[in-house]
């Protein structure tokens, strides 16, 4: 299968660019940024580079052609990962950004909110919320701090 650069599309002050490596797709960003910077995303192991704006597209596909060993891994990784035996219920373990929290769950009758505070990621959600509506507003809020 041939390695190819093969969708650009512009807005504002980012340039988002999708390359192909092997059978994989990244999603490139152009930013205002100094470095390169590569991260593979859950819950489906989604490749996302970051690159200042001036960087080719020759370079950024040479710099991700480097890391398809540890990309790969990383996807395993990811999917293997447990991240649906999560029961969403006080005292559990969750991560965030690399650094471990304690789920603090609060039961009101008021809009769901998730917030960070000391060691400890607070979900607000109505009383008698299901699992689902719990992984909903978190994954939600996970979204929304990327």
């Amino acid at each position: 299968m041939q390695n190819q650069i093969f969708e650009s599309i512009s807005c504002k002050q980012v340039m988002n660019t999708i390359i192909k490596l092997e059978d994989i797709e990244a999603e490139v960003v152009h930013k205002k940024i100094r470095n390169i910077h590569l991260r593979v995303l859950p819950p489906d192991g989604k490749v996302r580079i970051s690159a200042p704006f001036r960087t080719k597209n020759e370079t950024i596909y040479k710099f991700a052609c480097s890391k398809l060993n540890w990309i790969s891994k990383q996807r395993i990784r990811i999917r293997k990962s447990t991240y649906e035996s999560f029961q969403y219920i006080n005292q559990e373990t969750h991560y965030f950004r690399g650094r471990q929290y304690q789920l603090k769950v609060q039961e009101k009758n008021e809009v769901p909110v998730v917030q960070l505070l000391n060691n400890e990621i607070v979900l607000q959600v109505p009383d008698g919320a299901d699992l689902e509506t719990r992984r909903s507003v978190l994954q939600d809020w996970y979204h929304r701090q990327l």
